[in-house]
């Protein structure tokens, strides 16, 4: 029951809303503030973007906050951070932003985010009130199944992605042979789900967060919790982090889902490509993770020559935008031009409006 209305919702939801076009308006309201510097109109299509679609991306959400706060527009910093957490931002996960990035031009940058901690305490009452709302009713947007099969595939690919003598295969080869068994068996089951129209992503799985676990009862499911058991049951050893599973800490920078994507990407980017209009159209992913994931197929020698320049390392060396931006347009991603002023924005005045695995897929 609870499967096939959810699958009335998604069917509803592709009808009703666009995510090619949200995508698009989204990048306007950019090249309106970043570009263009009209600040208030920029803000006023944000503003109209975020109420005209009933699923928001947060990080959107999260970027709009920031030239809002700077441009000391506090009313419309409200209004962007509440439907931040109508699409289940946590406050307590805004210490995870940082002035980090993978690029190579701005240094020790990885202080947080000094005007949206002002902001929050400033309004820290209302804030708090709102929030305790907004997530009871994003809890009820999340399909609790779906969100543990995939917090049990995660963790089953992280436990077999690196090898450990403990499992007793007897080399990284067979190990890695029944790795391969783990990713297919990821694989069928999301293709069997999209087969059917159900799309997986943040509007349905949420924002991995303890918070998020205890509110639909899944402890024993969350994926640090089936990590620690599979190091006591196999006696793992090893030092750090010895099964690299999902945390909170990468609450704007990764998800258990684009990780499985990651790792079997072969196969995945030619799913995606398949299902783009259910998974991107719908809204389920954003389209920088697939041009991530199919960038990340090409060869060392053809990189330079084909790449769209996604990873923000690769923002300033761009030597021919024309061409980088024909190919961006293929996967619906903004121009290069854009990227590079979103960049320089945010390492100038603090900020992180640049998210996403290496800061580079949102």
């Amino acid at each position: 029951m609870k499967i096939l209305l959810f699958l009335l919702f998604a069917s509803t939801s592709l009808i009703g809303q666009n995510y090619n076009n949200y995508h698009k308006e989204i990048y306007r309201a950019e090249e309106l503030i970043f570009i263009e510097k009209d600040i208030q109109a920029g803000l006023d299509s944000f503003d109209s973007t975020f109420k005209n679609y009933d699923f928001l991306f947060i990080d959107d959400c999260v970027e709009a906050l920031q030239p809002a706060l700077y441009f000391m527009k506090d009313d419309y910093a409200i209004r962007f951070i509440k439907r931040a957490m109508d699409n289940g931002l946590e406050l307590n996960a805004l210490k995870y932003l940082n002035q980090g990035c993978s690029c190579n031009f701005y240094q020790n940058r990885s202080d947080s985010i000094d005007i949206i901690n002002k902001f929050v305490s400033k309004h820290l009452s209302e804030l708090k009130k709102y929030e305790d709302v907004a997530f009871k009713k994003y809890i009820l947007s999340l399909n609790k199944e779906l969100i543990i099969r995939l917090f049990k595939n995660h963790a089953m690919d992280e436990l077999y992605k690196n090898y450990h003598p403990e499992l007793k295969y007897g080399s990284a080869i067979k190990q890695s042979d029944a790795y391969d068994f783990v990713l297919k068996n990821n694989y069928l089951w999301i293709d069997s789900l999209m087969n059917k129209g159900i799309g997986l992503g943040d509007r349905n799985l949420g924002h991995y967060s303890e918070k998020m676990i205890l509110a639909l009862g899944i402890e024993s499911y969350n994926p640090e919790v089936i990590a620690l058991n599979y190091m006591k049951k196999y006696k793992l050893r090893g030092k750090g982090r010895v099964i690299p599973i999902l945390t909170y800490g990468d609450y704007f920078s990764s998800s258990a889902l684009f990780i499985s994507y990651y790792h079997d990407r072969i196969k995945f980017v030619s799913l995606l490509s398949k299902y783009k209009e259910l998974m991107i159209g719908g809204g389920f992913i954003h389209p920088r993770e697939l041009a991530y994931l199919a960038e990340s197929l090409l060869p060392p020698n053809q990189k330079k020559d084909q790449s769209i320049c996604l990873d923000p390392i690769n923002f300033e060396p761009c030597s021919n935008p024309k061409i980088v931006n024909e190919r961006r347009r293929v996967y619906n991603v903004c121009s290069i031009e854009l990227d590079i002023a979103k960049h320089k924005f945010a390492h100038q005045n603090h900020l992180q409006l640049l998210f996403g695995f290496f800061n580079a897929t949102r």
